[in-house]
């Protein structure tokens, strides 16, 4: 279940794989590896950083953020909602 959900396959499709008929119970097989949810966070940051950057070039003649700055604060984002969402580790 944890395979095939780090490839990629959504829970209904894990249930049907594992014989499972609820979603519920094929869910408390599937587990994300710590690295993939960090991994998963760090894009999600990026993301709105790049969407932050681009955003503000498109509103403003000011000068953009520094893209140092801001891709340090997007790991301290990714950091966090890792950390919020693997406590402990």
């Amino acid at each position: 279940a944890s395979r095939a959900l780090a490839l990629g396959e959504s829970l209904p499709t894990i249930a049907r794989l594992l014989g499972h008929a609820r979603v519920q119970t094929a869910s408390r097989y599937a587990h994300l590896a710590r690295g993939r949810v960090r991994e998963a966070a760090a894009r999600v940051a990026a993301d709105i950083a790049a969407d932050l950057l681009a955003g503000r070039a498109e509103r403003s003649p000011a000068p953009a953020p520094n893209r140092d700055a801001l891709s340090r604060s997007a790991a301290r984002i990714a950091a966090e909602i890792g950390a919020d969402i693997l406590p402990g580790g």
